[in-house]
């Protein structure tokens, strides 16, 4: 039983880990107020809207979607301050069962970052005449 327990807590712990994902080095990130608002607002309706999960906790700078069972996802995201003034908005995303989630967590990371990215878009800067 020592050598069952001894493979199986080990197995698991890979298991859980590897349906966790954190969302970092492709973050969605903003800079002004008006476009942390605009992606923390997205952010809350990919929640609602993709992992099809509702938010039981909120603030300025943390929610959290309801639920840990299921094959839905279980979503965390926070607003983190960097060291220039910007935001990063990192989503900590996992799946309710061990056995698998539909979508899978990866599709959720890359859904996650494009429905965010899209509450914001500057326009290119135009070029006055005489100016170069």
């Amino acid at each position: 039983m020592r050598t069952v327990r001894g493979i199986f807590v080990p197995l698991l712990a890979c298991v859980l880990v590897s349906c966790a994902s954190v969302a970092k080095d492709d973050a969605p990130t903003c800079s002004s107020a008006a476009e942390c608002d605009a992606k923390w607002k997205m952010a809350e309706r990919w929640i609602v809207h993709r992992a099809r999960r509702s938010v039981e906790h909120k603030g300025d700078d943390y929610m959290e979607s309801v639920g840990t069972y299921g094959k839905a996802l279980v979503v965390r995201v926070r607003k983190v301050p960097q060291g220039d003034g910007s935001w990063r908005i990192e989503a900590h995303i996992r799946c309710g069962e061990p056995i698998g989630c539909d979508p899978s967590v990866e599709e959720a990371r890359r859904s996650f970052r494009q429905f965010v990215e899209m509450a914001w878009f500057e326009p290119p800067s135009r070029k006055t005449e005489g100016s170069d």
